[in-house]
């Protein structure tokens, strides 16, 4: 697969994002909810497989197919060195990932950052995903302050969780806070 670099970069972030918190989860999840800790293995595999990483992949879906067939056995005996494996697995994206330089570019001439995430809110408004995703991107790729920076990370996962009203409200309350009001 070829992508750009900014696109790949984001994609090996979110990877090791979505699947850092399973370190501690996956015990929990053996525990507590066997029909959930075999969900976020087939979802570790499916990811795993297309960034590449069929270690992890193959071993998710032993695992996986352990909880099908009840073999605790053969879970409890594995699920140590998974873990292990699935850490080391998660330093190689992290490095990867940490690898490809970040571009951060100025404001284009015809918005303001403020225009940005009024266009964000209307797409939001709107459950727009493809306008989310496309001023998302380009917030992404612009310098910002860090209450700007910390709410595009909660924007990027009311999109990422497709909870268009959080991201709304969100806005909204950004929106009243400045003296926006309603428009």
């Amino acid at each position: 697969m070829i992508y750009k670099k900014e696109v790949y970069r984001r994609i090996l972030d979110t990877y090791e994002k979505e699947m850092r918190p399973l370190i501690k989860e996956l015990p929990c999840y053996l525990r507590e909810d066997k029909e959930l800790f075999r969900v976020k293995m087939h979802g570790l595999k499916g990811a795993s497989r297309q960034l590449g990483k069929q270690e992890i992949s193959d071993f998710a879906e032993q695992m996986e197919m352990a909880v099908r067939d009840d073999n605790m056995a053969y879970i409890y005996a594995n699920i140590e060195y998974f873990l292990q494996v699935l850490e080391s697995v998660l330093e190689e994206i992290a490095s990867q990932r940490d690898a490809i330089p970040v571009i951060k570019k100025e404001v284009p001439q015809n918005y303001s950052i403020n225009e940005l995430f009024l266009e964000l809110k209307k797409a939001f408004d709107s459950y727009n995903l493809k306008q989310i995703e496309n001023v998302l991107s380009s917030l992404e790729e612009i310098k910002l302050n860090e209450a700007q920076t910390k709410l595009l990370q909660q924007l990027q996962e009311a999109c990422n969780e497709l909870e268009y009203e959080k991201g709304s409200q969100l806005l909204r309350e950004i929106d009243e806070a400045v003296g926006g009001g309603k428009r």
